[in-house]
C-alpha cells in the first residue's frame, strides 16, 4: 500500500498551496470513487527540484538538468495517461494555471 506505479499526474502552478494540493486529490479520489492507497500521484514537486539549477550557467549543472529533464523525466511521465489540471477559483480573475505557459 501507498507505493506503487504512478497513476496520475498533477499538473499545477506554483502558487498553489500544499493544502490545495491535499485538498484537491483527496477530493478527486473521493468523487472517482478511487482507493488513496493505490492511487500514485506524481507531482513534480517531490520529484525534482525545477529552481535548482535555472539560474546558473556552470557546465555541470547545465549537462545535469539536460540528463534528468530527459532520462529521469521524460521517460518517467511518457506513461502516465492521466492528467489532472488543478485549477482553483478566484473566478472573478484568471485563475493562476490558466496564466501558465502553454495555456
Amino acid at each position: 500500500d501507498n507505493v506503487g506505479i504512478v497513476t496520475h499526474m498533477l499538473s499545477y502552478s506554483w502558487g498553489n498551496t500544499l493544502d490545495d494540493l491535499v485538498q484537491s486529490l483527496v477530493g478527486f479520489c473521493e468523487t472517482h470513487c478511487l482507493n488513496t492507497k493505490h492511487t500514485y500521484i506524481w507531482l513534480c514537486c517531490l520529484c525534482r527540484n525545477q529552481h535548482r539549477s535555472m539560474n546558473t550557467t556552470e557546465q555541470r549543472q547545465q549537462d545535469e538538468e539536460k540528463f534528468i529533464t530527459k532520462y529521469l523525466i521524460e521517460e518517467q511521465i511518457v506513461d502516465i495517461h492521466n492528467i489532472l489540471a488543478l485549477i482553483i477559483p478566484p473566478w472573478n480573475t484568471t485563475p493562476i494555471y490558466l496564466k501558465r505557459a502553454w495555456c
